[in-house]
């Protein structure tokens, strides 16, 4: 008879014992936004969409200004600011397919939603 349930879930899988806390960041890093109506925007809400993005992680002293591009948000890696670990996206440039690229959110300002 227990080797027919053997692969059933338990119906207690799910809960944490108690008194145990669920770990989670007291507050996400949100991304920068000069789009009209947005002050700043959730990383996880960007999943799948095409952004037009400001990026100055790739300031350097030949190129002092900031770049723009656009880009597929293909997934977000949420870190610990207090382990010093930002909170970044990982980029698929529209104009480079095969690139795929983790950009710091502190990095980056969205000019534009595309699609």
């Amino acid at each position: 008879m227990d080797s027919a349930n053997a692969t059933k879930t338990s119906s207690m899988s799910g809960l944490r014992p108690f008194g145990v806390a669920p770990i989670l960041p007291a507050q996400r890093e949100k991304i920068s936004c000069s789009v009209p109506g947005f002050s700043d925007l959730e990383p996880l809400d960007l999943i799948g969409k095409y952004v037009h993005f400001l990026d100055r992680s790739l300031i350097t002293p030949v190129t002092p200004d900031p770049q723009a591009y656009d880009a597929k948000v293909v997934a977000v890696h949420l870190g610990s600011l207090e382990d010093g670990i930002e909170t970044s996206l990982l980029l698929k440039k529209c104009d480079d397919a095969e690139a795929l690229n983790y950009v710091n959110v502190s990095d980056l300002t969205v000019q534009s939603l595309l699609r």
